[in-house]
């Protein structure tokens, strides 16, 4: 957990649980898909439940404190699920999203909203 969200933590008086990370993909960071693969696992278990081309409208809020209205949906693929977060753009964007870069997906505790920290590598 970065400084800035700690410090967010405190100005905003709420209290966040860590859910899962994912490591940004060349595919993920691309403009033209505009969307971050979740692994099933953690899809699975910290999402809302979706199958076949299901799509669930969600609000996320970033380190900035910046709310951000995105998609989670389950695309069916090669006879397995696919999930993904999509309606990403403007943050790919915002926050020059890139591979190698990790994003860390907490959720705030007094709504269930989810919160998007993303992290630089290290130089």
């Amino acid at each position: 957990m970065s400084s800035q969200l700690r410090w967010l933590m405190l100005r905003l008086n709420f209290v966040l649980t860590p859910l899962f990370e994912k490591l940004v993909s060349p595919t993920d960071s691309k403009l033209n898909k505009s969307r971050i693969i979740i692994p099933k696992k953690s899809a699975v278990a910290h999402f809302p439940a979706v199958s076949g081309y299901e799509v669930v409208p969600l609000n996320i809020l970033d380190t900035d404190g910046k709310e951000w209205d995105v998609c989670f949906r389950c695309w069916p693929h090669c006879n397995r699920n696919k999930f993904v977060m999509t309606g990403l753009r403007d943050f790919i964007v915002s926050k020059n999203l890139q591979a190698g870069d990790t994003v860390a997906f907490y959720r705030r505790e007094s709504d269930g909203k989810i919160i998007l920290e993303l992290r630089k590598p290290s130089a």
